[in-house]
This record gives C-alpha cells, structure tokens and sequence, in this order.
C-alpha cells in the first residue's frame, strides 16, 4: 500500500513535467514523458526492485527535463518599468508573461492565488544600452500568455506599455 502512494507521486511528478514540457513548446518530449507516465502506473506488476528503479529513473529524467531553458527565462531588469495585475481563468501555478510583438520578454509572474496574477513588473527597454532591446517601448503593444498559450482578447483590449511607474489592471478572459 505505502508503495503505491510512492507510485502515484512519481506519476504526479510525471504530469507536471509534461505540463511543463508542453510550456516549453516541446511536443516531442511531452509526448515521450506522456507515455512513461501512462507505464507508471502499470508497474505494479514487476517486483519491487525493479519497480523502485524504473520510478527513481523517471523521476531524474523528470527532473532533466525541468532543467529546460524556458523555466529560466526571465526578462532583463531595467529602470523602466510598469506593473500590470489582473483576474482571469488562472490556477495556481500558470505562469503568466508578458512580451513585445517582436519576441522580448519583458514581464513573468508565477501564479500563487486561484484566479489572479501580478503585481508583476513589465521592463521598458533601457535607451541608455544603444542597439540592444531589453524590453517595451512606450506605446508598444504587449501580449500576453498563460502557461505558454497567447490570450488573444484580454478584457478592455490588448494592453500597451505606458508611463514609467504606472500601476495597470489588465484582466483576462
């Protein structure tokens, strides 16, 4: 019986890793962990040894797999910045970013509250740094997404990046 219990976090620890896997944009590896955790649960059948093993493997390959560079992405900090906040269809645990059209990820926050997220800070870019682009720029439209998946439509319309300091809500649907 205790065995069991083991086995069922092991397929827990499984499913958040392929949630996170399916985060990263990895189809392929969500799919490879998608099936070792369907095989978990069937390892009932084997001795003890060998089910102990398997289980601690899947769980250091779990782990690999956290180690992925999109869970330590974080946006570059720079004196300029607002903060958004807001309510939505979250849990907690989303991971809620914001980003320019053009790719820059200029705000992260993990979700802690069923149903809210922020006060997250979102980084302006930095035009003390010349060429390079560290964040928003004033007006720039951002988008935002939960758990890797863009919200087409956030309640009041797409939010853009305003005076340096400002506090704005930014709810989503």
């Amino acid at each position: 019986m205790r065995f069991k219990k083991v086995a069922e976090t092991m397929a827990n620890l499984i499913k958040i890793t392929l949630r996170s896997l399916r985060l990263c944009g990895s189809k392929k590896g969500a799919e490879a962990v998608a099936n070792k955790q369907e095989k978990v649960m069937k390892l009932f059948s084997l001795n003890r040894v060998t089910r102990v093993s398997l289980v601690a493997f899947l769980t250091v390959a779990a782990l690999a797999a956290l180690g992925s560079t999109c869970f330590s992405e974080e946006p570059t900090v720079t004196p300029s910045f607002i903060y958004l906040y807001g309510y939505g269809p979250l849990s907690v645990g989303d991971i809620v970013t914001v980003s320019t059209e053009d790719g820059v990820l200029c705000g992260k926050s993990i979700v802690t509250v069923d149903g809210q997220y922020g006060q997250m800070a979102v980084y302006g870019d930095d035009s003390l740094t010349g060429g390079v682009v560290e964040g928003a720029r004033p007006g720039e439209r951002l988008l935002i997404k939960i758990n890797g998946e863009e919200v087409y439509f956030p309640v009041g319309g797409t939010p853009v990046f305003g005076r340096d300091g400002e506090t704005y809500q930014v709810d989503l649907d």
